[in-house]
C-alpha cells in the first residue's frame, strides 16, 4: 500500500527478487566522517522548534552504492525525499545511522 509504487502484477511478481534488511539500533551521527556508505544506512529528521517532528526520511546501507552516489548526493537525495531543499539536512536536522544486513531471494 505504498503510494509511491503501482501495485507488483502476477507477471512482475513472477520476476520479483524479495529483499529483506534488518536493521541495528540507530545512534546519533556525531561527524559526518563516520558515516561509511555502504556499511551505513542514514536517518534525518528536522524538529520544528516545539520539538515535533517536521520531516523524516531513511536510506538503507545498499541505497547509495546502488545509485553510484557520494555522500554529499547522499544527503542531499535523503533531504529531497524527506521534501527539503537539496542542503535542508545542514539545518536543524538530526542525522542517525544504522547498519543493516539484506536477505534476498529470487521468486
Amino acid at each position: 500500500k505504498d503510494n509511491r509504487f503501482a501495485p507488483i502484477t502476477e507477471q512482475e511478481l513472477e520476476k520479483a527478487t524479495i529483499s529483506l534488511t534488518f536493521i541495528s539500533q540507530p545512534e546519533r551521527a556525531f561527524a559526518l566522517s563516520n558515516i561509511e556508505l555502504g556499511k551505513h544506512g542514514i536517518i534525518l529528521n528536522k524538529y520544528k522548534q516545539d520539538g515535533g517532528l517536521e520531516a523524516s526520511s531513511v536510506f538503507l546501507p545498499q541505497v547509495p552504492k546502488t545509485m553510484g552516489w557520494d555522500l554529499a548526493t547522499t544527503l542531499a537525495e535523503l533531504s529531497k525525499k524527506a521534501g527539503l531543499p537539496d542542503n535542508g539536512w545542514q539545518d536543524g536536522c538530526e542525522l542517525q545511522t544504522f547498519e543493516g544486513y539484506e536477505l534476498k531471494e529470487d521468486a
